[in-house]
């Protein structure tokens, strides 16, 4: 049995038809390759900036539009934001992890860039002062009506944050009970103390407190603040005497002859009056008071009545106890 090989011209004809193969998919296989780790690089980045928002966003005082942080990205494995696992198989943040990150905030926009703290053009952006407010007191305060208002004032926020040459300007719109509100007084300080901000409390209103803090170049961080002055306290009721005693022949009895109604806004509050009390018949009887103002505040009270029976003097009869007062 004869065995052919391969001449020459085939074995030459074979490799030129391998090397054409190689020529026309390498660099496809290549581009794939390429593309897939670009992809993943990608995927990586992204998913430690989604981190850092979520990050940044826990630091930002409520209301807080434009604002500036700088940390090391090694803090979000550091205050649990992610996680050893995480961090060991992400690429982008291996290669970056003791690099300082820069994210602006524009109006709800975020911007990021790394920042080389070494070099000689560094200004300092990471160092530990801040540049944004921080609201002391609450975010929304409601105060009663013809009460003074007393500023819980402000304060700095952020440990990475910086400041240089920093104003604060506290701008006071009055929204009255609409929703266009105009401005109607400012105050401006160069320290973080705007303690005398005054607010008409006579009426009800709505302000709004605007707190600009500006600082590097103009920049700003601005959060607010509303104040709702309204009727939030009941009436007061004063009952005097609180217990009375009458004799079973009487034949009238004012329960508000006994009774003194004010309040701090409403003029004339209603006053209701529900009583057991039955007249010639012996016994203890219960006077109940309700006063309700124009805001829908209420106060009671009670007063206790007795009708004395046969036999108990006049002077007995009108024997009564202390006042009270409710409300």
């Amino acid at each position: 049995m004869n065995k052919k090989g391969f001449t020459l011209i085939e074995t030459l004809a074979v490799v030129i038809i391998l090397g054409l193969i190689s020529a026309l998919a390498l660099p496809k296989i290549g581009d794939m390759l390429l593309s897939s780790r670009y992809e993943k690089e990608d995927a990586e980045r992204e998913f430690i900036y989604d981190l850092t928002k979520d990050y940044v966003s826990t630091k930002l005082a409520p209301g807080v539009m434009y604002a500036e942080e700088c940390f090391k990205l090694s803090d979000l494995v550091k205050d649990g934001y992610l996680s050893s696992k995480d961090a060991n198989s992400n690429s982008f943040y291996k290669t970056r992890s003791n690099e300082y990150l820069n994210v602006e905030i524009y109006g709800g926009t975020y911007d990021f860039y790394f920042i080389d703290v070494d070099s000689p053009y560094y200004d300092g952006h990471c160092s530990s002062s801040s540049g944004l407010t921080k609201l002391k007191g609450n975010k929304e305060m409601t105060i009663d009506i013809n009460s003074e208002y007393n500023e819980p004032g402000f304060d700095m926020y952020g440990k990475y944050s910086f400041i240089t040459n920093p104003s604060w300007e506290v701008t006071v719109l009055g929204c009255g009970d609409s929703r266009f509100c105009t401005e109607i007084n400012s105050y401006n300080s160069s320290v973080n103390e705007i303690t005398d901000i005054k607010l008409d409390t006579s009426e009800p209103a709505k302000y709004v407190l605007i707190y600009t803090n500006t600082y590097l170049s103009n920049k700003n961080s601005v959060t607010e603040r509303t104040v709702t002055v309204k009727d939030i306290s009941a009436p007061i009721i004063i009952v005097s005497p609180q217990d009375v005693k009458i004799p079973y022949y009487e034949t009238e009895f004012n329960a508000y002859d006994y009774i003194l109604v004010s309040d701090n806004y409403d003029v004339e509050p209603k006053v209701n009056i529900k009583t057991n009390l039955a007249l010639g018949i012996p016994g203890t009887y219960t006077i109940t008071y309700t006063a309700t103002d124009e805001t829908g505040n209420k106060a009671t009270a009670t007063k206790k009545v007795t009708v004395m029976g046969p036999g108990y003097g006049e002077e007995e009869a009108n024997e009564t106890s202390d006042i009270e007062t409710i409300g």
